[in-house]
C-alpha cells in the first residue's frame, strides 16, 4: 500500500489505482487509492488466496493454526502467549513448515488486536513489525474459513489498523490508511 501510494505522488490528490509485482504474490497486485482528508489515502487491495490453511503441532507451543502463502508461513498465536518461546523456535519453525520466511501472529480476536513478528532465517531477521499485510489476510482467510462465513474484521497493530474483509474460499481484501510523513497531499 505505501509503496502504490509513493509512485502515485503525481495523482497525490486523486483517485487512482497501482498494480505492483510483490513478494508472496503469484501475480501483481493491485492497489486502490482514495483521496482522504489531510494528506490521508485510503488504500484497498485484494490479496491473494492462501496456499492452504491447516492446524500443525509445533515444538514447544502444541497445535496451532498455519496459514501458507509463497514464501511465509503463518502461525496464529494467542495474543496473551508467552513470547520468548516461539520467538526462539521461529527459525526452527521455519525449517519444519518448509517456508522462506515465518510470521509470528500473536492475536486477539475479542480485542481486534494483533502483533506481527517475523522471521527471515536466510537473512537471521527477527523482527517485530508494525503492521503486516500477508499477516492481516492470513488471519482474515483463517477465520472465514473456518468460521464459514465472511468476515470483515479491523485489526490493531502497533503502526494502525488495518481491515481485512474474506470470504470462505475467496480472495482477502485488505484496507488502510497511508500517508507520506513531511506535508503534501500524499
Amino acid at each position: 500500500m505505501c509503496a502504490a501510494a509513493l509512485l502515485s505522488e503525481d495523482a497525490a490528490c486523486e483517485d487512482t489505482a497501482v498494480t505492483l509485482t510483490v513478494s508472496g504474490a503469484g501475480d501483481p497486485v493491485t492497489v486502490r487509492l482514495s483521496a482522504a482528508a489531510d494528506g490521508v489515502r485510503t488504500a484497498a487491495v485484494t490479496m491473494p488466496r492462501p496456499l492452504r490453511i491447516t492446524d500443525i503441532e509445533l515444538p514447544g507451543t502444541g497445535r496451532a493454526p498455519v496459514v501458507f502463502f509463497p514464501g511465509i508461513a503463518h502461525v496464529i498465536l494467542p495474543f496473551t502467549a508467552d513470547r520468548s518461546a516461539p520467538a526462539s523456535a521461529a527459525a526452527q519453525w521455519a525449517s519444519l513448515l518448509k517456508a522462506d520466511a515465518v510470521g509470528l501472529l500473536f492475536f486477539d480476536r475479542e480485542a481486534s488486536l494483533m502483533e506481527p513478528l517475523v522471521c527471515v532465517p536466510a537473512a537471521g531477521t527477527l523482527v517485530w513489525e508494525r503492521s503486516c499485510a500477508s499477516g492481516t489476510t492470513a488471519v482474515g482467510a483463517y477465520l472465514a474459513d473456518t468460521e464459514n462465513t465472511p468476515v470483515s474484521l479491523p485489526i490493531r497493530q502497533p503502526g494502525g489498523i488495518l481491515t481485512v474483509d474474506a470470504a470462505p474460499g475467496g480472495p482477502p481484501v485488505l484496507t488502510g490508511s497511508v500517508r507520506r510523513r513531511g506535508g503534501g497531499c500524499l
